[in-house]
């Protein structure tokens, strides 16, 4: 037993195998915080006013959960017994000053160390990561992290969430985690840490995307170089395409009725080479541009001929992360307003993103793994409902399909080529007379752009030559059609970064079109 005030009429049992006994004072104790006036003074069983009245009965109250030597130090600080408290200047073992915190947290005591803490923590964490080689656990960097935080020392407190921040990882079982089970932690400190983690990197990571993308490569061909361009169809023989610009933002080109193109900025940007789809509705009076923001995640701007501007639209709010290196395309049927919107996920399957006006954005078909990177590309056309194809490029490098039919739901289409590059770019059309028509332009092994069409009585693709060529891979291309497919245009960025048209009427020739900006 150890006796702290010689006329203490209270007895503090604490500990467990061995039990520890403190004799103190209850109305020094009680005057420490509201923890213990409530504790000794209050309606709890372990008040004095319910201790038995007998003649010689003892006070006793139970501590099983604590350590007997922190609660023994800070016992001795409110009964004046300094003689037996560490020095300012003392080096305080690490577990044994943890050990003070949590008590001092649980009890409201942390002001009785305010004449000791500063000096303890300023020579005790004077080492911390300057031990090369140590991990996190080996320098208790969870434990330093709680303490700074319970004493209330800023500048050790900034100096371990720095550290942890810039040291750690999300193995649960690496002695470098991040997260360390057992040990008290300020309110969403890691939260906060791993979202600035994630956010450092990616802006570490930014400038540098073309080259890890090019590293990350299977194919050992040129890097995903230049801008994606994305198109869509306003009226007869009027239509948008899109691109970025060197400063990241997204510009329009438009067309009407073959009177030639104007090149206008728009208001937003998106993280350096963001995939690009567009969509549109009520004629062209209402356009969706989808891109990929710098933390990468989906975002959607509106243009409506009913408002001043570009505009964010309901996609921003559903907060979809995309692959890395994803790729975007869509379709739409305006008539009811409906999208569809493709991208690969991180995990490297294909995610179709389901636009309706009564219910707004959700995700609930996954289709295959792509290429990490793979282009993407669908069309869209209507016979007794809704008919769509999406293509991409799988691990072993082939041109596959990917059918939506009303009766039939999702299936596995027809292959349509390998490729020699797992960043050859893909676009397509499709039309509908008496019957269904579809194109698909890919980047072929030749470096040609070729022109690829469904044979429905042979069941199987037949090549139609070369459209554009030679390009060099990872340049991005774009088709559309008008007037039920006699007008054919496909868009793309050449080597010297010009964007460009080729054009098609009537089933005849390729030719260059109007379109160099």
């Amino acid at each position: 037993m150890s006796l702290l005030d010689p006329n203490g009429d209270l007895c503090l049992q604490v500990g467990e195998s061995p039990v520890t006994s403190f004799v103190v004072c209850s109305k020094t104790l009680a005057r420490t915080s509201d923890f213990w006036n409530k504790l000794l003074n209050g309606e709890f069983r372990e008040s004095g006013k319910h201790r038995s009245q007998d003649i010689g009965s003892n006070w006793t109250v139970e501590f099983p959960e604590d350590d007997p030597r922190s609660m023994e130090l800070l016992l001795n600080i409110i009964h004046g017994r300094f003689d037996k408290v560490p020095s300012y200047e003392s080096v305080m073992d690490i577990q044994y000053l943890y050990n003070v915190s949590v008590l001092t947290d649980k009890y409201a005591m942390t002001h009785v160390l305010r004449p000791w803490a500063p000096g303890w923590l300023r020579r005790s964490m004077s080492f911390l990561g300057e031990w090369s080689g140590l991990s996190l656990r080996e320098q208790y960097c969870h434990e330093w992290l709680w303490i700074s935080w319970e004493f209330g020392d800023t500048a050790n407190f900034e100096k371990v969430a720095n550290f942890l921040l810039l040291n750690s990882c999300a193995w649960p079982e690496h002695p470098n985690n991040l997260r360390c089970d057992g040990v008290l932690e300020p309110p969403d400190i890691y939260e906060i840490l791993e979202e600035t983690r994630l956010a450092t990197i990616e802006a570490l990571l930014t400038p540098l995307n073309k080259i890890v993308r090019g590293l990350i490569r299977k194919d050992g061909g040129l890097s995903r170089d230049g801008s994606d361009v994305a198109t869509t169809v306003i009226g007869t023989l009027a239509c948008k395409v899109y691109y970025q610009d060197t400063e990241d933002v997204i510009h329009e080109l438009t067309c009407s009725n073959d009177s030639g193109w104007q090149d206008t900025s728009t208001n937003f940007t998106a993280k350096p080479g963001s995939p690009l789809a567009s969509v549109s509705f009520n004629s062209g009076n209402e356009v969706h541009v989808y891109i990929v923001s710098a933390e990468g995640y989906l975002e959607e701007r509106v243009y409506s001929s009913e408002q001043d501007g570009w505009s964010p639209g309901t996609l921003d709010n559903s907060r979809f992360r995309v692959a890395e290196a994803s790729r975007l395309a869509a379709v739409s049927w305006p008539e009811d307003s409906s999208i569809r919107l493709y991208a690969q996920n991180p995990d490297d399957t294909i995610q179709e993103y389901q636009y309706e006006a009564s219910t707004g954005w959700k995700n609930p078909v996954v289709l295959p793994s792509a290429e990490f990177g793979s282009s993407l590309a669908a069309m869209f056309w209507e016979d007794n409902g809704h008919h769509i194809r999406v293509y991409y490029i799988d691990p072993d490098s082939t041109v596959k399909e990917q059918r939506y039919d009303p009766k039939e739901g999702w299936r596995a289409g027809v292959p349509i080529v390998r490729t020699s590059s797992s960043f050859a770019s893909i676009a397509a059309v499709a039309w509908f007379d008496s019957s269904a028509h579809q194109r698909v332009y890919l980047h072929d092994s030749s470096g040609n752009i070729t022109e690829y069409e469904w044979n429905t009585a042979n069941n199987e693709w037949t090549s139609k030559g070369p459209v554009i060529g030679p390009l060099t891979f990872g340049r991005h291309i774009a088709a559309l059609e008008w007037k039920t497919g006699t007008e054919l245009r496909v868009f793309y960025q050449d080597d010297d970064n010009t964007i460009r048209e080729q054009a098609k009427s009537d089933e005849g020739e390729w030719y260059p079109g109007e379109l160099v900006a």
